[in-house]
């Protein structure tokens, strides 16, 4: 199994082989930059996630580079379902499956076990907060953290004032003052993280359109934290602790209140495009106070199970959105590429969580979990022909 690791030695063995041929020779860049050797071994680490630029510059052609590889079980997976992904302050990856989670090392994957196993070992969110723990929100155990190879903590139904026993989403937003808030999306309503216990925010005291939270996604708004919440009858502008604006059907142009997936894309002059993903309306965006539908069927379907934004070196965004069925779309400068098991891309068409990662100087990497197809791993980046002077 050869396909997405760390980079070795080979990039240097294809470019001498070239040389000896005497033809042009095809780098392959992911920064503008040859991908060097990378020493490897089994302490070593990858570097964390790099952001890119946002200077705008003429943008390479989004494409899928050699070395693309499908983890299953029999790679070690737990489960071939992966319904959520996340990285790590080491930028390991992690991924929740319907049968447990697992961490995979650039070599092997280790798995971990739910503490609720017994109960559900099913896990729908992920996330690491700044204190260093992994949260593990599950389908009907609660919210589990773990810390230094261990349990450190379990919030069930009634515990801690933890709402609910399903958790559909995690999010951690920066606080003005210093530190973060770590918050849970749950059937039962939003919940907020003192370190201690938890306070629930749902209709009744807050004003949510539903207590069924679908997903949330953490940003800033002018320089103040900004959490969107994405319910079954809407979506709120959540800031300052309370509802700042609900958007729906009933109050705006919206093209549904069910929304499934959230993404933002930060433009080169500092605004930001929402992106949300509906239940059965396909992808519409939300800019300067507009709501615009981008793109309604993929490939048969209207249902949108995930979304995912990436940046290229020169700042160029592309959308990535997961369907239920139409299988995994990209949409770079306005311009839409859908990939299927018919283009033998990715192992299933419903595409239920999309991760990218960043090691180093190689390529970024696109994790593409599907609902019992395994996981996806593709080598994002561009080619680039050189040529040698002759003599």
């Amino acid at each position: 199994m050869t396909g997405c690791r760390r980079q070795r030695s080979t990039w240097h063995e294809l470019t001498w082989r070239a040389l000896r041929a005497g033809f042009g020779l095809l780098l392959c860049l992911s920064s503008g930059q040859m991908v060097p050797a990378r020493k490897t071994g089994a302490g070593a680490k990858p570097a964390a996630p790099v952001r890119p630029p946002a200077v705008p510059s003429a943008s390479a052609p989004m494409t899928f580079l050699p070395g693309a590889h499908t983890f299953t079980d029999t790679d070690g997976l737990p489960q071939n379902s992966i319904m959520a992904m996340t990285s790590d302050a080491n930028g390991y990856l992690w991924i929740g499956t319907q049968d447990g989670a697992a961490r995979y090392d650039g070599y092997q994957w280790h798995r971990i076990n739910m503490p609720g196993a017994g109960t559900s070992n099913w896990v729908r969110a992920l996330l690491q907060s700044r204190d260093g723990r992994m949260w593990f929100g599950t389908h009907a155990s609660g919210l589990f953290a773990w810390q230094d190879g261990q349990s450190v903590g379990h919030y069930q139904s009634g515990q801690a004032g933890f709402p609910h026993d399903m958790v559909t989403a995690l999010a951690e937003v920066p606080e003005t003052g210093g530190g973060a808030t770590l918050w849970a999306g749950t059937p039962g309503g939003l919940a907020r993280f003192d370190g201690q216990r938890w306070q629930t925010f749902n209709q009744s005291n807050a004003g949510l359109p539903s207590d069924e939270v679908r997903t949330l996604l953490a940003t800033e708004r002018g320089g103040q934290p900004l959490l969107w919440v994405a319910t079954s009858r809407g979506l709120v502008e959540w800031q300052d602790g309370q509802v700042q604006r609900l958007h729906s059907t009933t109050t705006e142009a919206m093209p549904a209140d069910d929304i499934r997936a959230l993404g933002e894309v930060r433009e080169p002059d500092g605004t930001r495009t929402l992106w949300a993903g509906f239940a059965n309306h396909g992808v519409a965006t939300y800019r300067n106070g507009q709501w615009q539908v981008v793109r309604e069927d993929f490939g048969g379907t209207k249902q949108i199970r995930s979304l995912a934004v990436t940046y290229q070196p020169d700042g160029t965004a592309t959308v990535w959105v997961g369907t239920n069925g139409g299988g995994l779309a990209a949409c770079q400068n306005g311009n839409w590429t859908l990939y299927n098991t018919d283009t033998q891309v990715i192992p299933n068409s419903e595409v239920t969580s999309i991760y990218e990662t960043r090691t180093g100087n190689g390529p970024p990497l696109l994790w593409v979990g599907t609902n019992s197809g395994g996981l996806a791993c593709l080598r994002l980046g561009s080619w680039q022909r050189v040529n040698f002077p002759r003599g």
